[in-house]
């Protein structure tokens, strides 16, 4: 065989391998599309409620997932993406795993370099780098490597924090828990 069908024919066997572990998604509302998995990362665009997304992966909770829509790529909340599963669209943070929705690692400088060389927060990256190392000493309730500041469920129990009723887990509602950030248990 010769070079020139080989090199095209092992081309797009790569490409369709890497194809295959992304998946499509759709937007359940209005998202900020950012450049790492958080919200104090810089915006990068908006993405319309509904909108079909391919979702390339997300972090260990699902609760961030990198996406692309059109050129721009991306991280949005992973708690409002869906993704077709058995005939009905089901929330990307509850049936990640059933779906074998890939679990991938944010690495700043792997990231940018490889999506946002041209943006004006490119040049600010080492300032982006640090920030993240400086959280490593914040308080942590929930052992889990995401400091309190960052992460959106602080006692680990799978509702994020704005939705959860009893967010140390003390068996106290908020509304009537006298200390609703401490973490000792009845």
């Amino acid at each position: 065989m010769k070079l020139r069908y080989v090199i095209p024919v092992l081309a797009a066997t790569v490409f369709a391998s890497a194809a295959a572990e992304a998946a499509t998604g759709y937007t359940t509302e209005r998202l900020t599309m950012r450049a790492g998995p958080g919200r104090e990362y810089p915006r990068i665009d908006s993405v319309a409620s509904n909108t079909r997304v391919t979702v390339h992966g997300c972090v260990d909770r699902y609760d961030w997932c990198d996406i692309s829509r059109g050129r721009q790529r991306g991280w949005v909340d992973g708690d409002e993406l869906v993704m077709p599963f058995q005939g009905r669209r089901v929330k990307v943070m509850q049936y990640g795993p059933r779906v074998n929705l890939p679990v991938i690692t944010f690495r700043l400088d792997n990231y940018w370099d490889e999506h946002y060389r041209r943006a004006s927060f490119y040049r600010d990256r080492d300032s982006w780098r640090e920030r993240w190392r400086g959280w490593s000493g914040m308080p942590d309730s929930d052992h889990d490597g995401r400091p309190n500041v960052v992460d959106r469920d602080d006692d680990n129990d799978g509702i994020r924090d704005n939705r959860d009723r009893d967010r140390d887990g003390d068996g106290v509602r908020n509304n009537r828990d006298r200390n609703p950030n401490n973490p000792n248990r009845r």
